[in-house]
């Protein structure tokens, strides 16, 4: 490449220098990969992929080790408690892992289906190595806000110490693959302060809003709303963060316990109750008040109920998340042999915004006697490809694509090196621009 093209291509990168945050979650329309599923007893976490198109992962080969503590990265052992999955636009999926007190960061960078190669997982963030000296007691959920920080909902877990029951705002500020470094963590929410009793779990974002479940350590569940609105930015006040849903005491109408999971637009949430019916609500704020206040802006769109019209009739164990992929939901069910299963809805046209339907309810992967997966599901999360022409993971290809990516070349940023090959370097520039003019699927 000549001189005057680098030149060139040096000037147009001034705007990303200054500007595209290079994150932000895996567009719905785009998780069409399949369901990754973490199991506390196999201690793995594993993706669960239709291949036959029969509407289940229960075929040969169809549900396969995503990441375990066998990967060539050595990372050591990072899942043997997997409470929390997140995954970007570019296809980094984050990992929280309560036994080793970390984050791991994972990618498929051979499209082998697993993140188990060299260099494919490393280590985000750990109690043990972040320079903030954070505890990681319980780091119950993943998120990312749209300034590109990945957030960790840390419960304290009756450690009593006030840094525990948090959660913390991470960056990668010096391009090393981690957040562990000076200030590239942060303490966003002081829930033992701002949340009598709290005992948060998952957490997501609308607009700039974060909403997360917390049960309150047995107290009514509520539903928080956090939105940093005023000085000093980088620290939630007592004033930014406000109750969007609080389940009554009696006669609850939307049960919350574990989730507060967003599409982008709304949360769902749900009841983990193995002894009562669980449901799975849609909550939209729709008259942009803050709270949940209109009748209509809750939505029961799944109930258990559902699974009695299977042949033969289900039931379901205790459920500790749900995920959204384009016009479905997944449910983790956890209990003893049949009661081991992902249930996957899927709003079948015409649609008419949920999933309780005749047909529209199947399990997706079941355990049973003899069958060695699953055996204790925590988390569930629909993933979808990489897209290296969305460079700057807005959900499409765009110039600003072109720009940014720009701005990580000649800034040396590991990012820029799309085609995983060495460092990065020239033919970085003509694999990703390849990579844009074809667009994504």
């Amino acid at each position: 490449m000549s001189s005057r093209a680098i030149g060139w291509l040096s000037a147009l990168a001034g705007t990303a220098l200054a500007g595209g945050a290079m994150a932000g979650p895996m567009p719905v329309a785009r998780r069409t990969v399949g369901v990754l599923v973490s199991d506390t007893t196999l201690d793995a976490v594993y993706l669960a992929r239709d291949l036959t198109g029969d509407g289940d992962a229960r075929d040969t080969d169809e549900t396969t080790v995503f990441f375990d503590a066998t990967n060539a990265s050595g990372v050591g052992a990072p899942t043997g408690q997997i409470t929390a999955m997140y995954q970007r636009a570019d296809g980094t999926v984050f990992l929280g892992d309560n036994d080793s007190r970390s984050i791991y960061a994972l990618k498929d960078l051979n499209g082998d289906f697993d993140a188990q190669d060299p260099g494919e997982a490393r280590l985000w963030f750990s109690e043990a190595g972040n320079s903030g000296l954070f505890t990681l007691a319980a780091p119950n959920g993943l998120t990312e806000g749209p300034d590109g920080r990945v957030c960790i909902v840390n419960a304290g877990a009756g450690t009593g110490a006030s840094a525990a029951d948090a959660i913390y705002r991470t960056a990668d500020l010096n391009n090393d693959g981690d957040a562990n470094d000076s200030d590239e963590s942060s303490v966003w929410i002081d829930t033992f302060t701002l949340v009598p009793s709290s005992s948060a779990f998952g957490a997501g974002f609308v607009g700039n809003a974060m909403y997360f479940a917390d049960s309150r350590g047995g107290d009514l569940d509520t539903i928080f709303r956090a939105e940093d609105t005023t000085e000093p930015f980088g620290v939630i006040t007592a004033t930014e963060l406000t109750t969007f849903y609080a389940e009554p005491a009696v006669g609850a109408v939307v049960p919350v316990f574990f989730t507060a999971v967003s599409d982008g637009a709304s949360i769902y949430t749900h009841d983990n109750s193995s002894s009562a019916i669980q449901t799975v609500w849609r909550l939209t704020d729709t008259d942009n008040s803050g709270t949940l206040d209109i009748g209509s802006e809750a939505v029961q769109v799944w109930t258990e109920a559902n699974l009695a019209a299977l042949a033969p009739p289900q039931t379901m164990g205790a459920s500790f998340d749900v995920t959204i992929g384009p016009d479905r939901l997944a449910i983790a069910s956890s209990g003893t042999d049949l009661n081991d299963e992902v249930i996957v809805a899927t709003d079948l046209p015409p649609q008419d915004g949920d999933f309780n339907d005749p047909g529209e309810t199947a399990i997706f992967v079941q355990g049973a006697a003899g069958v060695s997966f699953p055996e204790n599901i925590r988390s569930v999360l629909f993933i979808g490809p990489a897209c290296v022409g969305d460079f700057n993971g807005t959900g499409g290809v765009t110039v600003q694509d072109i720009f940014d990516f720009l701005g990580a070349y000649f800034a040396n940023d590991p990012r820029a090196n799309v085609n995983t090959v060495g460092g990065v370097s020239v033919q970085d520039i003509f694999d990703f621009l390849a990579a844009y003019f074809a667009g994504c699927a």
